[in-house]
């Protein structure tokens, strides 16, 4: 139980952090997003619960920033990039 505690943990700071760096001012393209949900894809053992970290994390800001266009080119590269983190992952 101590440790599903401590993946929580983990997985509420990771969607705070990629809300509060998408929402201060950085390079372009320079936030922990891709990087989250990769993690996100090796640490966790339930695949939808890594999927949906990060997807939530873009749903919060993108709720803030505004949405766009190209928003559905953003979300399904990390669905692409968690997938090829998952078959890493298993090697």
């Amino acid at each position: 139980m101590k440790n599903n505690s401590k993946n929580y943990v983990i997985a509420i700071s990771l969607v705070l952090l990629t809300f509060v760096m998408r929402l201060v001012p950085h390079l372009a393209n320079f936030t922990p997003l891709f990087t989250i949900g990769i993690f996100s894809a090796v640490f966790f053992k339930n695949r939808l619960y890594s999927i949906l970290l990060p997807i939530i994390a873009m749903l919060i800001s993108d709720i803030f920033l505004g949405f766009y266009t190209e928003v559905w080119a953003i979300y399904l590269s990390m669905l692409v990039a968690q997938w090829i983190s998952f078959d890493l992952a298993k090697s």
